[in-house]
C-alpha cells in the first residue's frame, strides 16, 4: 500500500534566548513513495533549550513586512555626530573637556580630567605598545598594586599607592625588571581639542632606587615634541608632587615618558593624574563687571589677572603691551634684566637663561612665559665656584611710598637635593633691609606663583636675593 504524504503548512518553533519563535513554510510539492528517509542532521553552534516546546496550532503565515527605514544622522563637514538628539556639535570642541553633547559622547574616547588608576582603569591615557614580538619583556608602562611588591623590591617600588595610601590602591609604572638601559616607553593622551587659561596638568610620582631613570613629561603637536618637565635619579622612597602649566592651548597630547636606568634597581612610577582648570571658557552672556577686564573678544576676566604673562583672554589682548608698560617692573627676562640691577654688595651674579640648568636634576625644563625651551629666565646656580654662603641680589626700580594697593607677583621655582634660600626684601633708605619672604630648600619642581602686597612709609625698593642652590625667578 502506498504511503501519501500530503503535508500542509509545516512548521518549526525554535528556542531563540528565552523567547520561542515560529517559523513556517508550504510545501507543493507531493509524490508517492513507500518511504521518506532524511540524512544524519548537524546542528553547528546551536545550543539546546531545557524548557519544553511550547504548543503550537498551525496558523496563516503574517504577510512579509519590510523593516523601516532609518535615516543616517548626518553632521555638516568639520562637525561631530553626537550619539542623541540629532546634535552636532563643533570638531574643535571634542576632547576639550566640556560636555557639549548631551550624552557626552563627544568626550568619550577622550583623556579623563581625574584619574587614579583604580581598579587598573587607565582613564584614556594610552599606553604606547613595542612590537608584539618584544612585548612579554618590555620596559612599558603597567597598572599595579603595591600588594604585589615582592620582597626586595620594596626600596624601588611603592608599596602604597597616593590615591588610598594602601597595598591596594592603583598606580601606574615603568617595569624596570623588563628592557635595557636607556629603552623609553611612552603613556599618552589622544589628541586635546583646546584648554583654558588657567590648565594645569598635576601629578604624583614615585622615584627610588639606586638605578632609576627619568621621567619626563613631553608636549606633543603633530610630529613635533618638546620637554616642559623632567626629573632623574633617585627623588627617596615617598610620593612627590609634580605640575605643569599648559594654559591656553590646541590640538596637541600629553606624554609622561620613563626612561630606563642602568638596571632594574628603580621603577618610575605616577598616580593622581589630573587636568585642572582646563575646560575653555564660554562667551559671556553679559557685560563685564566694574571690577573686570573686558577683553578684545568679548571675554571677562579679572583685573588682578592683567598683565601676569598669562593668556587668560584667550586672545592675548590681556597681555598687550601698551597696556602692561604701566607696571613697573615687569619682565620675562625674554631679552634683558628690563629695570632690574645687580646688587654690587654680593657674592655673585643672577644669570639669563633658557632651557636646563647647567646641574643635572635641579631647575625647570622650560621657562614660565613661553612654556618652551627657548624662553628665558632668572637663575643663581649653586655649583662651583658658589661657596656656601655666597649670595646673588638684584633689586627693581624705586617705588614711590603713595603706591596704593601696590604688590609684586612672581614666578619661582627651587628644585633640588641641595640647600639654599631665597628672600626677598623691601629696602629703604631709614629701615634697611626688611624681610618679606624667606624659602629654604626643595620647593617642588614646578612653577610656583607668589603675591606680596607692599606698604611703605618711604620711597623703597625690592630685592631679591639667592643663595647657593638653583633658584629661577621670573618677574610681574
Amino acid at each position: 500500500m502506498e504511503n501519501k504524504h500530503t503535508h500542509t503548512e509545516p512548521y518549526i518553533v525554535v528556542c531563540v534566548g528565552r523567547f520561542w519563535s515560529r517559523a513556517q513554510s508550504v510545501m507543493t510539492s507531493m509524490e508517492t513513495s513507500p518511504l521518506m528517509t532524511c540524512p544524519s542532521w548537524t546542528f553547528v553552534g546551536c545550543v539546546v533549550c531545557i524548557w519544553d516546546l511550547p504548543s503550537v496550532s498551525p496558523t496563516t503565515p503574517f504577510p512579509p513586512t519590510e523593516a523601516p527605514t532609518v535615516q543616517p544622522h548626518i553632521c555638516p563637514e568639520g562637525k561631530f555626530v553626537c550619539g542623541a538628539h540629532g546634535e552636532c556639535v563643533d570638531q574643535s570642541r571634542v576632547c576639550d573637556f566640556r560636555h557639549d553633547c548631551s550624552d557626552g559622547l563627544d568626550e568619550q574616547h577622550c583623556v579623563k580630567e581625574v584619574c587614579d588608576f583604580e581598579g587598573g582603569v587607565a582613564c584614556g591615557w594610552e599606553r604606547v605598545s613595542p612590537a608584539p614580538s618584544v612585548l612579554l619583556h618590555s620596559f612599558r608602562w603597567l597598572p599595579d598594586q603595591g600588594n604585589t611588591v615582592h620582597l626586595g623590591e620594596q626600596y624601588h617600588r611603592p608599596v602604597i599607592d597616593h590615591t588610598l595610601g594602601s597595598p591596594e590602591g592603583w598606580y601606574m609604572y615603568a617595569d624596570s625588571s623588563n628592557g635595557g638601559y636607556g629603552h623609553i616607553t611612552d603613556l599618552q593622551t589622544p589628541v586635546i581639542s583646546s584648554t583654558g587659561p588657567q590648565c594645569t596638568l598635576g601629578f604624583w610620582y614615585h622615584m627610588s632606587g639606586f638605578t632609576v631613570g627619568t621621567l619626563q613629561v613631553l608636549l606633543k603637536y603633530g610630529n613635533v615634541t618638546h620637554e616642559v618637565w623632567s626629573q632623574t635619579g633617585n627623588q627617596g622612597n615617598k610620593w612627590r608632587r609634580g605640575e605643569v602649566f599648559l594654559g591656553i592651548d590646541h590640538d596637541f597630547q600629553v606624554i609622561f615618558q620613563a626612561k630606563r636606568g642602568i638596571s632594574y634597581m628603580g621603577d618610575v612610577v605616577v598616580d593622581d593624574v589630573t587636568f585642572q582648570n582646563c575646560t575653555p571658557p564660554l562667551s559671556p552672556e553679559q557685560p563685564c563687571g566694574p571690577e573686570e577686564y573686558t577683553c578684545s573678544n568679548g571675554y571677562c576676566i579679572p583685573e588682578d589677572n592683567l598683565c601676569d604673562f598669562l593668556n587668560h583672554c584667550g586672545d592675548g589682548s590681556d597681555e598687550d603691551p601698551y597696556i602692561c608698560k604701566g607696571f613697573s617692573g615687569h619682565c620675562n627676562f625674554e631679552f634683558d634684566l628690563c629695570s632690574w640691577r645687580q646688587c654690587l654688595q654680593d657674592n655673585f651674579d643672577w644669570l639669563i637663561k633658557a632651557g636646563s640648568t647647567p646641574t643635572t636634576g635641579t631647575g625647570p625644563s622650560t621657562d614660565h612665559t613661553l612654556r618652551d625651551p627657548s624662553g628665558h629666565y632668572l637663575y643663581v646656580e649653586s655649583s662651583f665656584p658658589q661657596a656656601t654662603g655666597d649670595a646673588a641680589r638684584i633689586s627693581g626700580p624705586l617705588l614711590s611710598r603713595r603706591s596704593k594697593q601696590c604688590k609684586i607677583r612672581f614666578y619661582l621655582h627651587m628644585s633640588g637635593d641641595g640647600f639654599g634660600t631665597l628672600n626677598v626684601f623691601q629696602v629703604t633708605s631709614s629701615s634697611g633691609h626688611q624681610l618679606l619672604l624667606n624659602l629654604t630648600g626643595d620647593q617642588g619642581n614646578y612653577w610656583q606663583r607668589r603675591d606680596i602686597q607692599l606698604t611703605s612709609q618711604e620711597d623703597f625698593r625690592v630685592t631679591f636675593e639667592g643663595k647657593v642652590m638653583n633658584i629661577c625667578i621670573e618677574f610681574l
